[in-house]
């Protein structure tokens, strides 16, 4: 009887965890999403300011942290 109900403790111990690990990378996925969001709208503004060669090598430098 002790056993049973220790097996069945861990057998939702276990399920608990992968249920948690489901939802985390659910929102690493998300966060990454956000993150390219932030820095393609960046990469844009950049684009659209007068100093071309200067933010040209901030895109660069953006993009290399990025990736």
């Amino acid at each position: 009887m002790k056993q049973t109900f220790l097996l069945l403790l861990v057998q939702v111990v276990l399920l608990l965890v992968v249920r948690l690990n489901h939802i985390i990378l659910l929102n690493l996925q998300l966060l990454i999403l956000h993150l390219a969001i932030i820095t393609l709208a960046l990469i844009l503004h950049l684009l659209q300011t007068q100093q071309v060669a200067s933010n040209l090598i901030l895109i660069q430098v953006i993009l290399q942290l990025v990736i």
